[in-house]
């Protein structure tokens, strides 16, 4: 179990670094995982209608860079959960 997280890790780390890399963008391994560690949610609830809702935190321009690379899109309103 741990041994193969370790390694499924290791494998996506190095997959978007590659990708990274071939679309000309420098970054290090450790400036990297800080930007993804630091893309987030808040969750909020609607008191009056008891909805829960996901609101995406800032976002930094380098971190918007790692989603376009891998083709991911982010959100940047509330969404309902």
């Amino acid at each position: 179990g741990h041994i193969a997280l370790c390694f499924l890790s290791l494998v996506t780390l190095k997959t978007v670094e590659k990708r990274l890399k071939d679309k000309g963008v420098k970054i290090t391994t450790d400036r990297l995982i800080s930007e993804v560690k630091q893309i987030g949610s808040t969750i909020i609830q609607d008191k009056s209608t008891q909805m829960m809702f996901k609101l995406p935190s800032a976002f930094t321009k380098v971190a918007a860079e790692i989603y376009e690379v891998m083709g991911v899109t982010r959100s940047t309103k509330p969404e309902p959960i």
